[in-house]
């Protein structure tokens, strides 16, 4: 499985040195999702160092700063890589320093519309004699904010999403390792192993591991589960399916998604 995701790594950074091009893209920024998340584990240096000697000489060529103008949306992704990129010992301050003003300068990556929305959101409520404090939004408990989504009737792609955004606050900032939600990963993680959601078990099973915490017996299951998918795998694991929410999410990086699925699996059980 690991010469196969680097070959399969290799393939999607080849084709983005020759014609840059959004679903690449968004295939590597999954792939960078979880390699972000797997600084503790050897297995996955390799990969990790590969696509962060690319991502330097994108950011060096201007091909970030070309997405940052592009979509907004492409900020997280560039992020990412860009922090990949400042791992390889060749990197200087300087290599990003124009991107960087551009964020600073606040002339590419922000967008007015979340703030505007929740603004309108409060003042509606407000309107309709329900107590609204907007100001209270910034400063939530982490725990709180994602482990109440174990309430919710369903789960989706986007949960995964939050689970990874969380992850790396906490992996970047101990500002954010006293409050991390442990409930909701590991329910999420015991409902992919019933479902055999054969995508989220290696994700979760990394994120739960390397950050919220995981009991021997669940790590013990997941174990199983995840040796199991590798004893019949030929190809990449499967890509999630998506609901009709979340369907073009899914479909933008869903073979990003797959690779990062299966990355997890052998850096895991290596």
């Amino acid at each position: 499985m690991s010469e196969l995701c680097m070959r399969e790594v290799e393939r999607l950074i080849t084709e983005f040195d020759r014609s840059p091009r959004p679903k690449e893209f968004y295939d590597l920024g999954a792939i960078a999702e979880v390699l972000a998340l797997c600084a503790s584990l050897a297995s996955a240096q390799p990969l990790r160092a590969r696509v962060s000697v690319a991502a330097l000489a994108w950011l060096r060529a201007g091909l970030f700063e070309d997405a940052l103008f592009a979509k907004v949306e492409h900020l997280y992704h560039t992020t990412l890589l860009c922090y990949l990129a400042s791992g390889v010992p060749a990197y200087r301050t300087a290599d990003a320093a124009h991107a960087g003003q551009l964020l600073t300068s606040g002339l590419v990556g922000r967008s007015e519309l979340p703030v505007l929305t929740m603004q309108i959101v409060a003042t509606y409520v407000g309107a309709c004699g329900i107590d609204f404090d907007l100001d209270a939004l910034g400063s939530r408990d982490l725990r709180l904010v994602v482990d109440k989504r174990v309430l919710r009737a369903r789960s989706d792609e986007y949960d995964i999403l939050t689970l990874m955004m969380v992850a790396q606050l906490a992996s970047l900032s101990d500002r954010f390792s006293h409050s991390l939600p442990q409930i909701f990963p590991q329910a999420l993680l015991v409902q992919a192993i019933r479902s055999g959601h054969l995508n989220w078990i290696p994700i979760l099973t990394l994120l739960c591991t390397t950050v919220y915490g995981i009991p021997p017996w669940l790590r013990r299951g997941a174990t199983d589960a995840m040796r199991r998918s590798l004893e019949q795998a030929t190809e990449l694991l499967p890509a999630p399916e998506p609901g009709s929410w979340e369907n073009d999410y899914v479909t933008r990086a869903e073979h990003g998604l797959r690779v990062r699925s299966s990355i997890a699996s052998f850096a895991l059980l290596a």
